[in-house]
């Protein structure tokens, strides 16, 4: 996760649609497991197994990437449930009190149920954990002034320029972080929303979405040059935006700053952009640094969180 590894290690691992499911029938078909799914977010991919041990589990990020292994970390039995059970309820967020992160865990339960690697077990321990989160969202107010990934993204914009008045602003890739943070950055003042992406029908309707205007894929150079807040949220495996692209942005800019916003993992920036005069980037770790006074604001709400927690580890553990 983001505490444990840097982003140059998670985006080995990180894992969506065909190659996740294939990684699912993978996991189920490994000798001694009996259910497993994953959880691959930007900023954590955790596998959890029901198995005799916890093989398969490390086999998932050492297969994928070698220098997984000194970032791993394990949980067993109760503390496994726990940390299931925190991760839904966005106690173990970098944003504590978000709202996403249940969606996703749900998503990817629902991922693995479809793929048969999920089957009763799991069920009844994702389902707990929903019920937990869904507790901790209505008998705390720890999402009460939480910032979201999207918002933070604002944050660091308006550090750079303050107000975005007569600015315009650029998604590429049709991702939802993207959108939620376009919308954050109209109250800004931005002057004008671009979007692009490989999908025009995407594209378009994201556009819609937050009142912006959709050009073609094959535009983004140009769109480059036009725009001074770049948001950046695609499933591409690899760099969208490289160091030369940036470069010959930069040159037609003429000295205008650019502010580039890397919301995927794997990574759609070059981090070599950032070394590029008058170019300011940032990937999800770097949004760590925004948020932990906001952490601070909420401690004491988090620990009526944990408490709650607690209560349905120890109902979950009755079940059974």
């Amino acid at each position: 996760s983001h505490k444990s590894a840097p982003i140059d290690v998670r985006e080995r691992v990180a894992l969506s649609g065909d190659a996740l499911k294939e990684a699912l029938v993978e996991l189920r078909s490994m000798d001694g497991v009996g259910e497993a799914f994953v959880v691959s977010t930007c900023n954590r991919v955790e596998v959890f197994v029901q198995a005799a041990g916890e093989g398969p589990a490390r086999h998932f990020f050492t297969s994928r990437a070698a220098q997984a292994t000194e970032h791993l970390y394990v949980k067993r039995g109760a503390e496994a449930v726990r940390h299931l059970f925190r991760v839904a309820s966005s106690l173990d967020s970098m944003v504590v009190g978000e709202q996403q992160i249940l969606g996703q865990v749900k998503e990817a339960y629902g991922l693995a149920s479809a793929a048969s690697a999920a089957g009763g077990f799991m069920s009844r321990l994702c389902n707990r954990a929903f019920v937990t989160a869904k507790r901790v969202r209505t008998e705390t107010d720890i999402g009460k002034g939480a910032t979201s990934m999207s918002q933070v993204a604002v944050d660091l914009v308006a550090k750079i320029f303050g107000d975005l008045e007569k600015r315009a602003i650029l998604l590429v890739g049709a991702g939802k972080m993207g959108a939620l943070s376009a919308k954050a950055l109209r109250v800004l003042g931005a002057d004008a929303v671009l979007v692009t992406n490989r999908s025009p029908e995407r594209g378009q309707a994201l556009a819609d979405q937050v009142g912006g205007t959709f050009r073609p894929w094959e535009t983004l150079e140009d769109l480059l040059v036009q725009a001074d807040v770049v948001i950046v949220s695609t499933g591409a495996p690899t760099y969208v935006l490289t160091e030369e692209l940036i470069r010959r942005a930069m040159k037609r800019r003429r000295h205008r700053n650019l502010c580039l916003i890397d919301l995927a993992v794997p990574r759609n920036v070059d981090p070599a952009c950032g070394g590029l005069d008058e170019v300011y980037a940032y990937d999800v770790d770097d949004m760590q640094k925004v948020v932990s006074a906001n952490h601070e604001a909420r401690r004491g709400e988090a620990v009526r969180a944990e408490a709650i927690v607690e209560a349905e580890v120890m109902a979950f553990a009755q079940e059974r």
